[in-house]
C-alpha cells in the first residue's frame, strides 16, 4: 500500500480494486490524504460507496493526517467535499491545529483558524499549547503569527517549567522563541 501511495499509482491500485474491501479502502483513504494524494483521495470516495455513505470513520482522521503534513489541497477538499463545521469538528481541530503548527505549516494554520473560527482556546488545546510546540521545533512564522493572530504573549511559550524555551534551545530553535 505504501508503494501505491509513494508512487501515485493509480495503475496499482486499480489492479487490488477487486480484492480491496471497505475497511482497507478507508485506511487507504486515510493516508493518501496523509501523503496528499488528492487525486487518489477523490477516486476512492467515487468508487466505495462506504466512503459516501458512512464519512465518520475517516473524514476527521483524513482532514488530520492531511493537515499535519502540509497538504492544504487535501485539507480543503475534505472540507468542502464532507462540510466539516466547527460544530462537529471543535474537539478535532485542536489536536489538528497543534500537529500542523508543530509541523511549521502556516498555511495549513491560517486556514484552519478562518475555517473553523478557531479560539485562544484551541490554541491552548489538549494541555499542549501550540505555541509552546511551534517553539519547540523551531517555526518561528507560526509562532509570530500564533502570538499576532491569538494575542499570545511570550509568558505563553513560557507556561509549565519553561518547557518551549527548554524544548527550543536544546534542539538548536531557540530564535523561535523571541
Amino acid at each position: 500500500m505504501h508503494a501505491i501511495l509513494r508512487d501515485n499509482a493509480f495503475s496499482k491500485l486499480l489492479e487490488l480494486k477487486a480484492t480491496l474491501g471497505p475497511l482497507s479502502a478507508t485506511k487507504l483513504f486515510v493516508e493518501a490524504a496523509r501523503w496528499g494524494r488528492l487525486e487518489m483521495c477523490q477516486w476512492l470516495r467515487a468508487s466505495y460507496a462506504l466512503l459516501t455513505e458512512d464519512r465518520r470513520a475517516y473524514d476527521h482522521t483524513a482532514l488530520h493526517a492531511a493537515a499535519e503534513n502540509g497538504h492544504l489541497d487535501v485539507c480543503q477538499w475534505l472540507h468542502a467535499t464532507f462540510d466539516l463545521t466547527p460544530d462537529n469538528y471543535r474537539f478535532y481541530n485542536s489536536r489538528t491545529f497543534r500537529d500542523a503548527a508543530q509541523n511549521g505549516h502556516l498555511d495549513v494554520c491560517e486556514w484552519l483558524h478562518a475555517t473553523f473560527r478557531l479560539t485562544p482556546a484551541d490554541a491552548r488545546a489538549n494541555e499542549t499549547e501550540v505555541l509552546r510546540m511551534a517553539a519547540a521545533y523551531g517555526h518561528r512564522d507560526v509562532c509570530e503569527w500564533l502570538r499576532a493572530t491569538f494575542a499570545l504573549t511570550a509568558a505563553d511559550a513560557r507556561a509549565n517549567d519553561n518547557y518551549a524555551l527548554r524544548y527550543a534551545a536544546r534542539n538548536g530553535h531557540l530564535g523561535a522563541c523571541e
